[in-house]
């Protein structure tokens, strides 16, 4: 059953790692006033926090799926949601919001919060804490604003995507992924400027119903200026200035 939850706008007050948002980038204020109008004022629905397999954009996110899918479907989600808050499509913004929130590692982030703010787990009794919920909501919630301003070079295709995409594996034992994918504002402008790095972090989170483990999204932040490529896919280490 879907819970609604009333928030004044698309900029959540918590943030799960505070010293790691120095790597976010200020956003222009068009892009500001702009989300603003498309993304605020209005009761967000929550869906539920399953973990499941998501078919979105031709991608199936199973078991099986790996990293470099479950980063694009979020990109795809993330570049439809802002698009759609600046085009006042409020319906088209919800159900991209809603992909967004299928990959969300719910369980982690909801640990980091915890960790973070020493708050205190909600009843272990409930099987979605309204807590917890709420609480999460807010981050995934924050997480196209975070993007807004790069969402034009997200592309639309996967293989063009993962051809881009560089995977760093991280822990013993291959429980946790950085996807890293080169952004820029305009993609078509000729000087590119400085590049910065898109950083997505995903971690394996056991399924809802069955033995499963699925790669789900715990973080979305920036590096840069850093290079464009950033060595080989599944490099054992990650590149320097990592957070």
């Amino acid at each position: 059953m879907m819970k609604t939850f009333h928030t004044p706008c698309r900029y959540p007050s918590i943030h799960p790692r505070p010293r790691r948002a120095a790597g976010v980038f200020a956003l222009p204020l068009t892009v500001v006033v702009a989300w603003a109008a498309g993304g605020c004022q209005k009761q967000q629905e929550i869906p539920p926090m399953t973990v499941t397999t998501v078919t979105a954009y031709g991608q199936t996110l199973d078991a099986d799926a790996t990293p470099q899918q479950v980063a694009f479907v979020l990109m795809r989600s993330l570049r439809d949601d802002v698009e759609a808050a600046q085009a006042h499509d409020r319906k088209a913004q919800r159900e991209a919001f809603r992909t967004t929130f299928a990959l969300a590692a719910c369980s982690m982030i909801d640990e980091r919060l915890a960790e973070t703010y020493a708050r205190p787990v909600a009843d272990s009794d409930a099987s979605e804490p309204i807590v917890m919920k709420e609480r999460v909501y807010e981050i995934v919630n924050h997480w196209a604003p975070i993007v807004a301003y790069y969402v034009g070079s997200f592309p639309r295709d996967f293989e063009q995507a993962a051809d881009r995409m560089r995977v760093v594996k991280i822990g013993p034992d291959d429980g946790t992924a950085m996807v890293l994918y080169p952004v820029q504002h305009d993609p078509d402008q000729a000087a590119h400027g400085e590049p910065v790095l898109l950083e997505i972090e995903l971690v394996k989170e056991s399924a809802t119903d069955g033995p499963q483990r699925f790669w789900r999204v715990a973080r979305v932040a920036f590096r840069g200026p850093m290079p464009t490529v950033v060595g080989p896919t599944e490099s054992p280490v990650p590149a320097t200035n990592a957070p």
